[in-house]
């Protein structure tokens, strides 16, 4: 009975949980070099839209939101990405938009370098 005291005792004083407001991102100034097709790498990009977002959603902090992030990264001959940079903002939302990167697969036989902007825009 005192165990269950407690907790309803901690759950009353708990605070709620405040969750972040959300955001819009763009995703844009997409640049390719090499033999990759640009639209194919936008739409491809695009497709990902979901997973860039949830990056930059991580960061609790409003203030913290505003702001751009530069990616770039190579594409292999299989398709596969390889060395991606990600710059600015914090190393959370610059980390994970690696980590999305890292998950692209484009076109077989088309290798290349990719450059582009994501950056949170007002809602």
């Amino acid at each position: 009975v005192l165990a269950i005291l407690a907790i309803a005792s901690s759950v009353a004083d708990a605070k709620p949980l405040i969750r972040p407001e959300p955001i819009e991102i763009r995703i844009h100034e997409i640049v390719v070099t090499g033999s990759l097709v640009q639209g194919v790498v936008a739409r491809t990009l695009h497709v990902h839209y979901a997973k860039f977002r949830s990056c930059f959603e991580k960061l609790l902090e409003p203030k913290a939101k505003p702001g751009s992030i530069a990616v770039a990264f190579e594409v292999t001959p299989t398709g596969t990405t390889r060395n991606p940079v990600a710059t600015g903002l914090q190393g959370e939302v610059a980390r994970c938009s690696k980590e999305v990167v890292e998950r692209i697969e484009l076109e077989r036989g088309k290798p290349g370098r990719v450059t582009f902007k994501i950056k949170v825009v007002p809602v």
